[in-house]
């Protein structure tokens, strides 16, 4: 992902999608997180990725599970 945050952000985003089909919310958090974490390696709009941690924290809320870990 440090080598190529741009392709891999368009990888995660096809996880997400995945995930999202397999109505797997943990496995989106995931996704999510890890595309988020791509977006500030390659310098995107904090906004941006912001509202993609806030979409993977409301995810993992319900289950109590941390995306950080």
């Amino acid at each position: 992902m440090l080598a190529d945050p741009e392709r891999s952000d368009v990888m995660l985003a096809d996880a997400v999608t995945h995930a999202r089909r397999a109505g797997s919310q943990r496995f989106e958090s995931i996704a999510l997180g890890l595309q988020a974490f791509c977006r500030l390696v390659d310098g995107s709009p904090p906004d941006r990725t912001l509202a993609i941690i806030d979409d993977a924290e409301r995810l993992a809320a319900p289950s109590g599970w941390d995306r950080t870990s």
